[in-house]
């Protein structure tokens, strides 16, 4: 049972289990990292059978893999229950993914409770997403208002309005135009720049009601607007209608207000009017009707207007008083009077579209409106009203189909100027132009007027089964000057019927071609690239219309933009490319120095430890041969002992046994001589690390190769080994007979020590998954092959008989930062900088050559002498 603090009454537990199970809201329980449980509600929203799908997940795993924001799911995940934990709760908004994939936006409230002796965390979701959908739809909104706004603001400046900026700090007018200071009734002479000025002309019974409006607008940073009159020096009153905006400062305080002023004396003359007559003529303004008549409930009509006579052509002007079935064909008369009848049972208002025949023999559309009314004696009749609304009815089919292309317009459009590719903008363009027109061909082609051979040549192409392909390169005198010139001063070509064309040579190139229309609507990028759109029919003549040709141009234009964005992008591509490969080469370089630095530093610790070893190994070495002499001189003087006293005291005796003094005179020499092997066994290890870091040969030096290799195979050593598991690595050295080569001793020993690790390394992983039988069989083996090549070169070959590599690591293999390790066990620098040694400070080449399954086989040539290498 929980008893809550401040009340007397103790909940069960089943309680908060109910309100678990229950609650409208996804709720989940988060113990470390993961979820332990969750509600009902939470297996809802996600989509889920059951909560064993969630249990034991990462919220990360049930998100994208990065946010919206661009951040790591898992790290951002772990942050927020990070922040709950130390909060208490925590708050935030979440993209996760449902099971079949959707997204799902929720608001998470993290909090921190104490669970079976821990602190867990308790989620609650709430599903966010129409929240989201509808604050994307109000800034789509609010950009269209600013945008608006900025066109009335044109539009003000354009019809002259009076202008003015007022300087709140100062009360001064900052900029009062001509116009505004004749609607206030003041001269340049009577101006003084002062809003004090002009509140002098003010209405006195509308000065205070301008002044809370301008206090409002400060306040409240809301737009200043108001309606009011000026009184002139001749005495006449004029009504002004003042609009205006404060604009703020980065701190928040007003700076200025600047606005407008018109005069709208007249449209409040005209209002007062309208009023007046719309009191008067409310009941017949309501219908506003433009035909207009009356029938009784047995069909007899009982008044029309001259309208109603010209609108319907009956057959007679003397309406009134005759029956509908005397003005009408019998079909349309008994429709008219159910009509009517119709009305006045329901006592509705009935509206129809009825057809009309109109003046040129065809039929136009009217829109009628019955009603039920009261004639002068009391009898229900119905009124009605007909407007000719054929107009409207081709403007409104006018206005849809313009709507209709402008959106695939619009459409292309963002399509086009989307995508980065011109391939993909010029595809994208004439396959819809062809498709929104309707004809049978529309193509692309670049228009070369400068080159050595001018011409044209068509490069993309939209087109049904019938029409021939035309892309390719054509002379441009097949097209005649007069439309090159026209297509250069970006004029727009166009021939409904190829019979009527005016230019002979395009008319026959049309004619051959078996083109019967044809326009072509002309571009220039921002390269100054003329481009062209063409449009072909072929089946029959097809006159092109004006939207048509507006269409074109606003498609030409878009088209345009797009290639100038396809081309600045390729552009920039390739400079970042450039950039890139300029930052690798700064890494790789910096990567070199820190390496051969470290390798200085390596080689002095190790020529130091050597120096230091060398000094007491050789104390001991030099003294293990004066200890042999005095073993062997007191060894002598024991037997001598021996034979002068045949029978030692029994005390002698007894030690004797007792140190076993058989076996030390036996041993003592085996023992000095292990001891001068261990010696001689530390001076060749020295030996190699003097060798192997050469600090005495930091110049190219000749060398002798051989004892590099050795140097390295030493302190290898211990790596090729057996142990545990693996048999020993086995080294076949094939030296050649090789002369001193001129070489960077330390830096070569550098590329021997990186080619013989990785060897190693590769060796052991496949040793890893090899039984010690199979290893016995066919053990490891590193062959070492060193030759004199003709060319005044030598050559190393280091051999291994791995796993191989693949083809795509060996492309990449000296590439810097390259590695194939896991994390902490390789820099991706080792054959990089190893490659830079043999190939720029040795003017040589590293090569590798392997196969899956084959081994691997680095090969080093380097010239003898570095004079040589400089000549090449």
């Amino acid at each position: 049972m929980v008893e809550p603090a401040g009340f007397g009454l103790p909940l069960p537990d089943d309680c908060f289990c109910q309100l678990f199970e229950r609650s409208a809201d996804a709720i989940l329980l988060i113990d470390g990292d993961v979820f332990i449980d969750c509600n009902p509600a939470a297996i809802a929203l996600l989509g889920c059978t059951d909560k064993a799908q969630v249990q034991s997940l990462h919220p990360a795993l049930l998100s994208p893999a990065v946010q919206p924001d661009g951040r790591s799911s898992f790290e951002t995940a772990n942050e927020m229950m990070a922040i709950a934990l130390r909060q208490g709760s925590h708050r935030f908004e979440w993209m996760h993914h449902r099971m079949n994939g959707e997204d799902l936006w929720v608001e998470v409230l993290l909090t921190a409770i104490e669970w079976q002796g821990r602190t867990i965390l308790h989620a609650t979701w709430r599903d966010i997403g129409d929240r989201l959908q509808l604050e994307a739809q109000r800034q789509e909104v609010e950009k269209a208002l600013q945008r608006s706004e900025q066109r009335m603001r044109l539009a003000l400046k354009a019809a002259q309005t009076g202008i003015w900026e007022w300087n709140i700090a100062t009360d001064h007018l900052e900029h009062f135009s001509d116009e505004a200071k004749h609607l206030f009734g003041l001269t340049d002479d009577t101006f003084d720049g002062t809003w004090a000025t002009c509140a002098k002309a003010i209405h006195p019974e509308d000065v205070r009601r301008i002044e809370q409006a301008i206090e409002s607008a400060i306040a409240g940073k809301t737009a200043y607007a108001a309606d009011y009159r000026v009184i002139w020096p001749d005495g006449s009153i004029h009504w002004l209608a003042g609009r205006g905006d404060v604009l703020w400062s980065e701190d928040g305080k007003p700076l200025t207000m600047v606005g407008t002023v018109q005069d709208i004396t007249p449209r409040k003359e005209a209002e007062e009017a309208r009023r007046q007559s719309e009191e008067r003529f409310q009941a017949f303004m309501d219908h506003s009707p433009t035909a207009a008549w009356m029938v009784s409930y047995e069909g007899q009509m009982l008044y029309i207007n001259q309208t109603y006579l010209k609108m319907f052509t009956l057959p007679t002007p003397d309406v009134v008083g005759k029956s509908l079935f005397d003005l009408y064909p019998k079909e349309v008369a008994a429709e008219f009077l159910h009509n009517v009848q119709t009305v006045i049972h329901n006592r509705r208002l009935l509206a129809t579209i009825e057809p009309i025949p109109l003046p040129d023999g065809t039929t136009g559309d009217s829109l009628v409106y019955k009603f039920p009314m009261s004639d002068g004696s009391g009898q229900q009749v119905v009124g009605g009203i007909a407007i000719d609304i054929t107009d409207r009815k081709r403007a409104e089919e006018a206005i849809q189909d313009y709507a209709d292309r402008q959106t695939l317009l619009n459409q292309l459009a963002h399509q086009i100027r989307n995508s980065l590719n011109l391939d993909t903008v010029l595809e994208t363009t004439i396959q819809a132009v062809r498709n929104l027109l309707e004809i049978d061909y529309c193509g692309f082609c670049w228009v070369l007027p400068d080159a050595d051979t001018p011409h044209w040549e068509i490069v993309q192409e939209a087109k049904n089964d019938h029409a021939p392909s035309l892309l390719g390169e054509y002379p441009l005198r097949l097209i005649g000057d007069s439309v090159v010139q026209q297509l250069i001063q970006q004029q727009m070509v166009w021939v409904d019927d190829t019979a009527q064309c005016s230019d002979p040579v395009f008319q026959a190139l049309l004619t051959e071609s078996g083109v019967q229309s044809v326009v072509l609507m002309p571009l220039r990028t921002h390269s100054q690239r003329i481009g062209c759109l063409i449009g072909d029919h072929f089946q029959q003549v097809r006159p092109w219309t004006e939207r048509e040709c507006d269409l074109l141009q606003s498609v030409a234009t878009q088209l345009a933009i797009a290639i100038d964005q396809a081309e600045l992008y390729a552009q920039s591509r390739a400079q970042s490319e450039e950039l890139q490969h300029a930052l690798q080469e700064r890494q790789r370089t910096q990567a070199q120095m820190v390496q051969s630095e470290k390798m200085s530093s390596l080689g002095q610790l190790v020529a130091g430890i050597a120096h230091e070893i060398n000094n007491p190994v050789n104390f001991i070495h030099g003294n293990l041969a004066h200890a042999r002499n005095y073993v062997q001189d007191l060894l002598e003087l024991m037997d001598l002992y021996q034979q002068e006293y045949l029978e030692p005291t029994p005390k002698i005796t007894q030690y004797a046994e007792e140190i076993d003094l058989e076996f030390l005179r036996e041993d003592l020499p085996k023992l000095l001589a292990s001891m001068r092997v261990g010696t001689e066994r530390i001076h060749e290890i020295v030996r190699s690390l003097r060798i192997f870091s050469r600090l005495d040969e930091a110049e190219s030096k000749p060398v002798d190769i051989h004892d590099g290799i050795d140097s390295t195979l030493m302190i290898l050593h211990n790596r090729l080994k057996a142990r545990s598991g693996r048999e020993e690595i086995r080294v076949v050295k094939e030296y050649g007979s090789l002369p001193p080569v001129e070489c960077y001793a330390g830096q070569l020993n550098q590329v021997f020590m990186n080619i013989l690790s990785n060897a190693i390394d590769a060796l052991e992983e496949r040793d890893q998954q090899r039984a010690i039988a199979d290893q016995q069989a066919e053990p490891s083996t590193i062959r070492i092959k060193t030759q004199v090549l003709p060319d005044h070169q030598v050559s190393i070959h280091i051999i291994d008989n791995g796993t191989g590599i693949l083809p795509s690591v060996r492309q990449r293999i000296f590439d810097p930062f390259f590695t194939t390790k896991s994390v902490g066990k390789g820099t991706g620098m080792g054959m990089s900088i190893s490659y830079q040694i043999v190939t720029e400070k040795h003017g040589g080449t590293l090569e590798c050559f392997s196969e899956p399954g084959q081994g691997t086989e680095f090969v080093i040539q380097i010239p003898i002498s570095q004079a040589i290498a400089e000549l090449s």
